[in-house]
């Protein structure tokens, strides 16, 4: 259901597939806001003027997912508090490091990201990387509306010479920014679901996303949730 939709739990949340729709909408937007924005660097060079109105309609559009997406993880809190939310014993085992370290060798996931998914988890459940993420899209929305707001303050047929010439209002430093800001975002999403993923696969008994990537790996070690109580399992397979 989605390559970045989460399964945090044994109960499905249809919120957590609109999470991640309403993420790839606001990602989507965003890239069409710079392409209207090319179209218009084209159009100048071509010694055209053209308003750039669709630049503002892509990223307003782009910021109303994040609220949207926003309004989906608050949901989620909501559910998780009402269904009294408890994590998979397993994402606390050591298991989910060797896991990043392997994902992260053949490029699936950055290390980085992992590992500051896993730090949230280990602090507070998967609670926290949802609050997390909370913070982020606000941080994006944000940046998202003081571009719109640069965006605004240029005049049409005058976007090249701030560009080229660096004059006040030059939006290749927000523009910076949200790309970065929304590409680490992304690479967190991407661990989380995941490791989401991973937990409900390996307390379900179903195989490791390891085993499917590496068929020599022989040595598994997680937690199995017995009672109320963690119990650290080592599970040797034969491939």
């Amino acid at each position: 259901m989605g390559g970045i939709n989460h399964q945090p739990c044994r109960n499905y949340f249809r919120e957590s597939t609109e999470w991640s729709r309403n993420l790839s909408i606001a990602e989507s937007e965003f890239h069409l806001a710079n392409i209207a924005l090319e179209d218009i660097i084209l159009m100048e060079l071509n010694g055209k003027i053209s308003s750039l109105k669709g630049i503002i309609y892509h990223l307003e559009s782009s910021s109303w997912a994040l609220s949207r997406a926003w309004d989906n993880a608050s949901l989620i809190e909501e559910k998780m508090e009402l269904l009294d939310f408890q994590d998979f014993e397993c994402v606390f085992s050591s298991h989910f490091d060797s896991l990043g370290e392997l994902l992260a060798s053949r490029g699936i996931v950055d290390l980085s990201s992992w590992e500051k998914v896993l730090g949230c988890i280990r602090e507070n459940g998967f609670r926290m990387v949802v609050k997390n993420s909370k913070n982020k899209i606000e941080d994006m929305i944000r940046a998202t509306q003081e571009l719109i707001d640069s965006i605004n303050r240029i005049s049409p047929g005058g976007i090249i010479d701030i560009m080229e010439e660096n004059k006040p209002d030059n939006i290749r430093i927000p523009f910076g920014y949200l790309y970065s800001s929304r590409s680490s975002f992304m690479q967190f999403f991407l661990a989380s679901s995941i490791i989401s993923a991973e937990a409900w696969y390996l307390s379900s008994g179903n195989e490791s996303f390891a085993k499917r990537i590496d068929s020599e790996i022989s040595l598994e070690r997680y937690y199995i949730p017995k009672s109320s109580s963690k119990e650290e399992v080592v599970i040797t397979s034969h491939l």
